[in-house]
């Protein structure tokens, strides 16, 4: 008896990584990291465990993350982070040939194409087909890819912001901009050691971001833990908000110019369209405080937040796997 053939979507993000099942949903959603042993070369930690361990690791332990920008960093960490994901997604079903449709940034190069085909099927699968994650983005979001009417997304990722025009289940305008969730971080980071002399982390600054809306609302103050630049020490501070929005600024209006560049690249029939239709934001930052008004401004359109925009895309990956109807969305196959 031969093996059953199992559909899968793959959204491989430089923070976070999900597996869809066709016909059943999201089975991993996990962090895209690994724990390393520097010395032995053995792998410690995967997702969510790895994710904790950094910046806490001994000099030995590396914590890595094989994706940057939608590309494939480091291959071999890469692989053997699929195999194991691909093994928990598929737990309990038996032996199976599996088949995936995998998101691909818009600007990926013919050698990233060939990268992520290559880890995919050295980590265990058997067919890869690849779908533009903006394409993806919009049909997880419940927007009408395939119509004769123009679509406008931005998917704001952790590497990069996703800023694509669609139509005909094609992509007719589009830009790749490396300014996302890492960029805002790190500007985070940089203004609270400039302007208040205190060191923090990724995760911190992350927080920072996340809890802004939430602080502004409240009217409350935002605590930070971190080390003091000038003498070393652990230190706790109360950040205005202002101060993390400040620090937010310049790279979020960097994004609305390149969503306006996008536009002035569309042809007037689709600008029309999208008058009225407006900018659908899809991917973890989609609901980053302040995103939704400056947008908005900038292009003088509606801007609407995707239900639950940080899996649309693997979502809308799923829905192909699923339907072969949706088949001429696929960019690219290896057999």
């Amino acid at each position: 008896m031969g093996l059953l053939t199992r559909d899968i979507a793959l959204d491989l993000g430089t923070a976070s990584t999900r597996i869809y099942n066709a016909h059943g949903g999201i089975a991993v959603d996990v962090p895209t990291a690994v724990a390393v042993n520097t010395t032995t070369g053995r792998i410690l930690a995967i997702g969510a465990e790895a994710g904790r361990m950094y910046g806490r690791t001994p000099a030995h332990v590396k914590v890595v993350r094989p994706l940057r920008a939608g590309n494939i960093d480091d291959f071999e960490v890469a692989e053997r982070m699929l195999r194991h994901l691909l093994m928990l997604a598929g737990r309990g079903r038996g032996p199976a040939r599996t088949q995936a449709v995998v998101c691909a940034p818009s600007d990926t190069t013919g050698v990233g194409r060939r990268a992520v085909l290559d880890a995919c099927r050295v980590a265990g699968v058997s067919r890869v087909r690849l779908i533009p994650k903006p394409v993806a983005a919009a049909l997880g979001a419940g927007l009408p890819v395939q119509e004769a009417t123009g679509t406008l997304v931005v998917d704001v990722g952790a590497g990069t912001t996703e800023i694509a025009v669609l139509c005909l289940g094609g992509v007719v305008a589009a830009r790749s901009v490396p300014v996302s969730g890492d960029v805002l971080d790190e500007a985070i980071r940089t203004r609270l050691r400039k302007r208040l002399q205190v060191d923090v982390g990724r995760h911190t600054a992350e927080r920072l971001k996340t809890g802004l809306a939430a602080a502004d609302a409240a009217g409350r103050t935002l605590t930070v833990r971190g080390r003091d630049t000038s003498t070393g020490m652990p230190v706790t501070l109360a950040v205005e908000a202002d101060e993390v929005r400040a620090a937010l600024r310049d790279p979020l209006e960097r994004i609305a110019a390149e969503v306006v560049a996008v536009l002035d690249r569309c042809p007037p029939e689709l600008s029309r369209d999208l008058l009225g239709r407006g900018v659908t934001l899809t991917g973890e930052g989609a609901r980053l405080d302040g995103l939704e008004e400056l947008l908005r401004r900038a292009t003088g359109t509606p801007v609407h937040i995707a239900s639950e925009p940080g899996t649309a895309a693997v979502r809308g990956a799923g829905r192909c796997a699923e339907d072969p109807s949706l088949a001429n969305l696929l960019e690219a196959v290896s057999r």
